[in-house]
């Protein structure tokens, strides 16, 4: 005889009940909503499996030929080269029994609602075709006259690129290259770029885009000789212009689109007749975006064997005609579909550095190295109409602002809700809810109240050292990384356990997360739900054993090494919820958990 049995998965959810909402009167719209999300378990062990396969198919094919009968140290060449992509994605899933814990009966028995039932396996997916086709013709010149060195390029190009069944996506454009040297100790190289997209109008689809460099070798010139203590030393600076034409993922914004929408009612009946609109308005003067950049830093090392390396740069990037949606055109005017505009303007500027330290004494070795990135941008312009408000104009801060309004805690009473100004987000205000400061003092928190907060997890300083020793046949190495100036816009979870610490009564002085509540007030953007994504991680660390070289000869292996290692073995930041990654990219949510690894390994080279 077969004996099925059917293993229930339980998802346990806390919820208020209706009569525990009615006694402590919190109203319409203010319940906790039923989360109903899926158990992880059961994704993993009985809601299917997702089939990927991909083949891909590339060559170069290439051929030169040389001039030197015109002028010595001439060439031409020319390349082809193509890459195909065919991606088949096959997934098979299936629901399964899930139960939602509703708590205990008066025998103090679970109770649990089902709310997904077990399903067959059902099928679906999708796949992809990607080519692409790049071909160029390029003149060379190399030619070295006594102590100069001159080389100089000029090169076409043309590439086709095929996603599935898009029409091509095409650019073409001539570009040259001219580049100098002087006894190895002075550099120069100018670059000139005239590049065309087709997702531009004809009168502006091509653009011209220079770069200048200079570099000067100065631990080779004579006056630097005769001494140990500077090994070596490069100065260099940079200047040029680039472009984008990746304008948001949409294509040919300078031609007017028409789709079925709207309609005219016709007859005596007035019977309704469908009819087109204009779903986007085109934008005849769409161009590529720029990008000035700047950048001058030097290179050097110092005392014998390079024992300490420096290298600094500082930079600056002015992007404008950044792609932006229209703010300055009227509503009056009666068109809301606007294609972007090239309006926008970021300045950007920064230093980046790195120090390294090697250095031995005998059978014992110690190296570390430092880097550190510091980067900070400014709004210039962003197509918006000056607000009403000056402290709610965006330009002057940095990309990531976004408005909201300041959190000042939480109301404590009625008697508080009563004598501070009226928030209308809801259609009620109780104690533990959010309270907001009125900025311009009207009496009423309302959207002219938000002021900029930032939003988005894009640390400001970055950096990371590593640190590592050997002696004889051990060695040991740790990195460690962080980051400064970040933070991230994030609205607990139901399950979340800063939800044991929401208000109450007893927990007001205390509390740290907003009344058990679904109220529109205790939603909006503000200042409350801003955390902080700063961290420092131990982000590996190893420890190591070469075996000798009577050990290896023994066993007739060139040579051998076992190893013990492990990732994200400390994390310090200032997340809520510490089993979280702050590094996980996103603006409004963090769900990735930190993962330790361990390893253990041998490494033999026969």
């Amino acid at each position: 005889m077969l004996t099925t049995l059917k293993i229930a998965l339980y998802t346990h959810f806390s919820s208020f009940l209706s009569t525990v909402r009615e006694f402590f009167g919190l109203g319409n719209g203010s319940e906790v909503l039923h989360p109903y999300e899926p158990n992880p378990y059961g994704q993993v062990t009985q809601g299917g499996y997702y089939q990927d396969f991909t083949n891909v198919l590339y060559g170069t094919l290439s051929a030169k030929h040389d001039l030197s009968f015109i002028t010595e140290g001439l060439s031409i060449q020319s390349y082809f080269s193509f890459e195909n992509n065919n991606h088949k994605h096959t997934a098979r899933t299936q629901d399964f029994d899930s139960f939602w814990y509703r708590g205990n009966d008066q025998h103090h028995n679970p109770i649990y609602q089902q709310f997904k039932v077990f399903s067959r396996l059902s099928t679906s997916g999708w796949s992809s075709i990607e080519r692409s086709n790049y071909v160029d013709v390029r003149l060379t010149y190399d030619k070295q006259f006594g102590k100069s060195d001159v080389t100089a390029q000029l090169l076409g190009n043309r590439t086709l690129r095929v996603l599935n069944d898009e029409l091509p996506y095409a650019y073409q454009g001539i570009s040259s290259r001219l580049v100098y040297g002087y006894d190895k100790k002075l550099f120069l190289e100018a670059n000139l770029g005239y590049n065309g997209s087709e997702n531009f109008p004809p009168d502006k689809r091509y653009g011209f885009f220079p770069s200048f460099s200079m570099a000067w070798i100065a631990s080779n010139e004579a006056f630097m000789s005769g001494q140990n203590i500077i090994e070596y030393l490069k100065l260099r600076g940079s200047y040029g212009i680039v472009g984008n034409d990746n304008i948001g993922g949409q294509r040919w914004l300078y031609i007017t689109d028409f789709g079925p929408g709207g309609g005219y009612p016709f007859g005596n009946s007035f019977n309704w007749a469908s009819g087109y609109d204009e779903s986007r308005v085109g934008n005849s003067y769409i161009t590529w975006e720029q990008a000035i950049k700047s950048n001058v830093g030097f290179e050097a090392s110092f005392f014998q064997d390079d024992i300490l390396n420096v290298n600094i740069d500082v930079f600056h990037e002015r992007r404008t005609n950044i792609l932006t949606t229209p703010g300055t055109v009227p509503d009056y005017i009666g068109i809301s579909n606007l294609a972007p505009r090239n309006s926008g303007e970021v300045v950007n500027r920064g230093i980046d550095g790195e120090v390294r330290l090697n250095k031995r004494w005998g059978d014992f070795g110690f190296f570390t190295n430092l880097n550190l990135t510091y980067a900070k941008n400014k709004i210039l312009k962003n197509d918006q109409p000056t607000p009403a408000h000056p402290y709610q104009d965006l330009r002057g801060y940095s990309i990531g602002y976004e408005l909201g309004y300041e959190a000042i805690g939480f109301f404590k009473s009625e008697e508080d809700i009563a004598n501070s100004p009226a928030q209308r987000f809801s259609s009620s205000v109780l104690p533990g809810y959010l309270k907001y400061v009125d900025q311009n003092g009207d009496g009423v928190v309302d959207s002219y109240d938000r002021v900029p907060i930032r939003i988005f997890n894009i640390p400001e300083l970055m950096g990371g050292v590593s640190l590592g020793i050997n002696y004889k046949q051990f060695d040991a190495s740790m990195l460690f990384n962080g980051a400064l100036g970040g933070t991230i816009l994030r609205q607990p979870m139901d399950l979340d356990p800063i939800q044991l610490e929401r208000w109450t009564p007893e927990n007001k002085l205390n509390a740290k997360a907003v009344v058990a509540s679904n109220a529109e007030n205790n939603k909006v953007t503000s200042t409350f739900y801003l955390e902080s994504t700063d961290y420092l991680k131990l982000r590996n660390m190893e420890i190591g054993f070469v075996f000798p070289t009577r050990w290896t000869n023994f066993v007739k292996v060139a040579s051998g090494r076992l190893f013990i290692n492990g990732q994200n073995l400390l994390v310090f930041d200032r997340l809520k919820i510490k089993d979280r990654d702050p590094e996980t990219w996103g603006g409004t949510a963090i769900p990735y958990p930190v993962q330790r690894v361990f390893n253990i390994g041998l490494n033999v080279k026969l």
